[in-house]
């Protein structure tokens, strides 16, 4: 069974009400770095939820698959959904229901590096990076299944 990607408005509407949350728990005066990154990391954390499946497991692949400082982490969450808000209803109207079956297993595998680092693949493929979708879902597809192998 594979999973339902929420609908186009509800995406919109969450990635507001998250962008919302983040700003206003951000928005508090910081003192040093460290407290800075603790802020901005316990912001994303606990508002990581008002996201829906499976873009919730989307950011917090991307968050922790970026290397520096959590700010830049969270820019490059925030880039992503600005991104896919940007491509439009029909692009993700296109590209949503031909990944969503792939997200599910995506989801349920119990290695954690395999699951971020293909949700990271997802991402792309939901913001149009790859001309050729097919060919992209073919690889992942094969990727699994190499992975169920094992």
């Amino acid at each position: 069974m594979s999973l339902e990607y929420p609908p186009w408005n509800v995406l919109l509407e969450k990635e507001r009400i998250f962008d919302k949350e983040i700003n206003s728990k951000l928005s508090k005066p910081i003192t040093g770095q460290s407290d800075k990154d603790k802020i901005i990391e316990s912001a994303f954390r606990t508002s990581l939820h008002i996201l829906p499946m499976p873009f919730d497991a989307i950011a917090e692949s991307i968050y922790d698959g970026v290397d520096g400082y959590e700010r830049e982490k969270l820019g490059e969450v925030k880039s992503f959904l600005h991104t896919l808000a940007k491509k439009g209803e029909k692009h993700y109207a296109s590209i949503a229901p031909r990944v969503s079956e792939i997200t599910s297993d995506v989801l349920k595998l119990k290695n954690e590096i395999a699951k971020k680092s293909t949700l990271l693949y997802i991402r792309d493929i939901l913001v149009g990076k790859y001309n050729d979708v097919d060919q992209q879902i073919y690889r992942i597809t094969k990727a699994q299944e190499d992975l169920t192998d094992y």
